[in-house]
């Protein structure tokens, strides 16, 4: 269960600022306090930042990676399945043959 907040009246989200300026990262949901509310997530302004940042450039690294193998896709260059796990590249393999003979 998620704890109320008392000014918008609603569950915390992302962002929000508590009175000792922390601000909210987010719910453990797999873990319940005694009080029967999730555990939450408070960082200080300075590591609330500075994890944004870091995963501004997470996101970054994700779509430039996303968009090398579209356009190895679009290529039709293969060396894009070297780098899938073995299971993955099974059912890539099945799904090609699939669309291949339909």
């Amino acid at each position: 269960m998620r704890r109320i907040n008392k000014n918008t009246k609603k569950p915390f989200k992302q962002g929000d600022r508590r009175e000792d300026g922390f601000r909210f990262d987010g719910y453990v949901t797999s873990v319940i306090r005694a009080t029967g509310f999730f555990k939450e997530m408070w960082r200080s302004p300075k590591s609330y930042d500075k994890r944004m940042e870091k995963r501004s450039q997470n996101k970054a690294v994700m779509v430039r990676n996303v968009t090398n193998t579209i356009d190895k896709v679009k290529i039709g260059d293969l060396s894009f399945l070297d780098d899938l796990p073995e299971k993955v590249k099974i059912k890539v393999h099945m799904m090609w043959l699939y669309v291949c003979y339909l």
